[in-house]
């Protein structure tokens, strides 16, 4: 499974982050869940702890670590192209500033992975998606593009977007009512132009 992963992300060229930071951005995980977890078993107030413990603890069913390693292995890449995406149409993308990679990638995007903002492996992260997007210069996603601009920094342009039907003001006419031909009323009118 992760071999079959690995190939796609390449077939399609996006960022694959190194076995040895997916490691340690999954230990950071791993030890911000079992904090959460203690924090809450600590707090004598929060009456559904119970309830919210079970959400962040690890099931009653244990995955081994490699499947869940090879998991993680899988989000980290999605969260941060979707992310990337998200910025893209945001309005700094849209006026065309430039993003700093390490920040965006380990301070902006570390709640994505659910780490602190900071968090050492994040960086060790963003330092390989900055060497990535330095030896490609140019990312065609399928929201729109990334672009190394120099000095660690990107720019994330998004494709133009087509009008949908509903972003459209419907054309009106104004035509007799078949009713009653003494009235006449606004229609709206489908296609044509």
């Amino acid at each position: 499974m992760r071999n079959k992963f690995k190939e796609y992300l390449k077939s399609v060229r996006f960022f694959l982050p190194s076995e040895e930071v997916i490691a340690r951005l999954y230990e950071a995980f791993d030890t911000a869940r079992r904090e959460a977890a203690e924090q809450i078993r600590e707090d004598e107030t929060n009456g559904e702890a119970d309830r919210f413990l079970s959400a962040i603890e690890r099931p009653e069913v244990e995955f081994s670590a490699e499947r869940e390693i090879d998991q993680f292995r899988r989000f980290i890449p999605e969260q941060l192209y979707f992310h990337l995406g998200f910025l893209s149409s945001g309005q700094p993308a849209l006026r065309g500033n430039s993003f700093d990679i390490r920040e965006t990638v380990a301070l902006e995007s570390s709640c994505l992975f659910g780490l602190p903002a900071g968090t050492e492996s994040l960086y060790e992260l963003a330092d390989e998606f900055t060497e990535w997007l330095r030896e490609t210069g140019e990312f065609g996603a399928g929201w729109g593009r990334i672009i190394y601009a120099g000095e660690d920094r990107m720019y994330l342009v998004e494709n133009p977007r087509k009008p949908a039907d509903h972003d459209i003001a419907p054309k009106l006419e104004i035509r007799e009512n078949p009713l009653n031909s003494r009235r006449k009323e606004k229609v709206r009118v489908v296609g044509g132009d």
